[in-house]
């Protein structure tokens, strides 16, 4: 099972929770994905300032594709056809 970071972001955009699914790199367990995140805080906020202007972070979440899919969320794989 594969797990990703999610990054959401306060400021709600019409009605969505805005934010940001981490996807490179996917992480093997939960703490690996724990671990990568605490040692990688100006990474995240660089992504952050690049797509999405004006944010405050609200939280981090680690969670795997089983989870996501419950969320009706679908990770983005650079092998998949758009």
């Amino acid at each position: 099972m594969k797990w990703f970071l999610l990054v959401f972001v306060l400021e709600p955009h019409d009605g969505n929770q805005q934010g940001l699914l981490w996807h490179d790199p996917i992480f093997d367990s939960g703490q690996e994905c724990i671990e990568w995140t605490n040692n990688n805080v100006p990474e995240v906020i660089g992504a952050l300032n690049y797509y999405i202007p004006d944010w405050e972070i609200d939280r981090m979440v680690c969670a795997d594709e089983e989870h996501l899919e419950s969320l009706d969320i679908r990770p983005y794989y650079e092998t998949d056809s758009i």
